[in-house]
Parts: structure tokens; C-alpha cells; sequence
């Protein structure tokens, strides 16, 4: 059974995140060959301030790339 994680910051709304959880769970299914029922997504929110890139938080970068 394929078992899927997506690391994310906070801040998605809860529709964004079910759905994104919804089709990768399909396209895994789909592509893989795999009953949908035996596909799991997990999905693991951080703080910005718990993600960093090129030495700067997200909290930092974040106001630069919106």
C-alpha cells in the first residue's frame, strides 16, 4: 500500500487541504495501480517559523514571495 506525506506550512484552509489530501490519493491510485481504499495521505502542518530556506524562516521569506 502506497503511503503518501505532504509537508506543508500552516495557514491552507481546511477545504484546500482535504482536497489536495483527495487528489493525490486518486492520482496515486490511478497511476500506481492501487485500490483507492489502500492509498494513505498524511499531511503534516508547521509553524513558519519551523521551515527554513537559504538560512531564512518561512515567516521571514514569506512577505517577499505573496
Amino acid at each position: 500500500m502506497p503511503m503518501v506525506t505532504i509537508k506543508t506550512v500552516r495557514g491552507q484552509t481546511p477545504e484546500a487541504l482535504a482536497r489536495t489530501m483527495r487528489e493525490v490519493s486518486r492520482v496515486v491510485a490511478e497511476n500506481l495501480g492501487y485500490d483507492p481504499a489502500h492509498v494513505w495521505v498524511m499531511l503534516d502542518e508547521m509553524p513558519d517559523d519551523h521551515f527554513m530556506v537559504a538560512g531564512k524562516t518561512w515567516a521571514e521569506l514569506k512577505s517577499a514571495v505573496q
